[in-house]
């Protein structure tokens, strides 16, 4: 058996806070977790706070998300520890890598940025940072693999947004926070990707219409939250901010509004954002598509400004160097 001690607290959701673990000791016989065999870990649990209902439902939908996450093995997944591996799973917690940050942080730090730089360039300059958008573009690019990856093992993951993505200590993209994921059963299968599943799943204002208006969905509707993640990423706003529920239900569910798309994005990348949250779900490209989008997105870049698809105004040539080779390591990264 094995003792866990948390730290510092780390997140707290709805349901569940996450602590980081800062040692595992044996309460039978002697030793301590290696920390370099085991670094940077954190605790995922119920809240206290919580009625015995809720701790029990919540209970339950973590000893899910933890037989969910031990069959996942992907660079872009977060990964967990077992006790076939570790020594150190405690029951109905979760223990898993410790992220330094979501992709929602991430989002106002490249904003803060933007604007900074709006002092050096041009009026429509905020586009013009080359290097900023090799990692917005990555970022998307490592979704789109993440995503492909759950759908080829028919998941579901009901929930993909901003706050769901997190950053490992080498800064890779992971999703994590699978406590609403599904598997697909054909016996709820009604027709093409349409499954008789739970009603109005996720977050509102990542939510599909056909998860919101309780209609069979399947693959379809992660790929409707994914063009909304990919319209924050780009324009570095939260879709629908102003928004109520009651307005999200009338104007994105039923009068099929949805964020401008800036003119300044990429040709091709407009038309995936467009296609991806079509308001009828067969409409919707699949990941596999997605990606192979994203990597020709990732192409045309490089045929354009000697490297940059957005042209500095003033930087210097070396600058313009090392932007020419982020560009191209970005291709080359994301064509596997």
């Amino acid at each position: 058996m094995k003792s866990v001690y948390t730290g510092k607290q780390l997140g707290m959701g709805s349901f569940c806070v996450v602590q980081e673990i800062v040692n595992v000791i044996a309460t039978e016989g002697s030793g301590h977790l290696d920390p370099k065999k085991h670094p940077y870990l954190a605790l995922k649990r119920p809240r206290d706070d919580l009625t015995p209902e809720y701790q029990e439902k919540t209970r339950v939908d973590l000893m899910k998300e933890i037989s969910l996450l031990s069959k996942l093995k992907h660079e872009n997944i977060v990964h967990t520890q077992h006790s076939t591996d570790s020594g150190c799973t405690v029951p109905e917690n979760l223990i898993m890598e410790r992220l330094e940050g979501t992709l929602s942080w991430k989002i106002k730090q490249w904003r803060a940025k933007t604007r900074s730089a709006k002092k050096f360039l041009r009026p429509k300059g905020s586009y013009q940072l080359s290097d900023l958008y090799n990692h917005q573009m990555a970022a998307i690019l490592d979704i789109s693999k993440a995503m492909m990856f759950l759908h080829s093992r028919d998941i579901l993951m009901l929930d993909l947004k901003p706050e769901n993505c997190g950053f490992d200590v080498n800064g890779k993209l992971k999703l994590f926070d699978f406590g609403l994921a599904t598997n697909l059963d054909d016996k709820k299968k009604v027709g093409p990707d349409q499954y008789l599943l739970d009603k109005f799943v996720g977050t509102p204002r990542y939510m599909s219409p056909e998860v919101a208006r309780g209609c069979p969905y399947g693959k379809a509707c992660d790929v409707y939250s994914f063009a909304l993640v990919c319209w924050e990423i780009l324009a570095l706003e939260t879709p629908f901010a102003s928004m109520a529920h009651k307005d999200l239900v009338m104007k994105v569910y039923q009068e099929q509004q949805r964020p401008k798309v800036a003119k300044r994005w990429p040709a091709l990348m407009q038309s995936l954002i467009h296609r991806s949250w079509y308001h009828n779900p067969r409409y919707r490209p699949q990941f596999h598509e997605i990606k192979a989008n994203l990597v020709d997105i990732a192409s045309v870049k490089l045929e354009k400004n000697g490297g940059c698809f957005f042209k500095l105004r003033s930087i210097g040539g070396c600058h313009k160097k090392v932007i020419l080779l982020s560009a191209t390591s970005l291709r080359q990264n994301h064509l596997k």
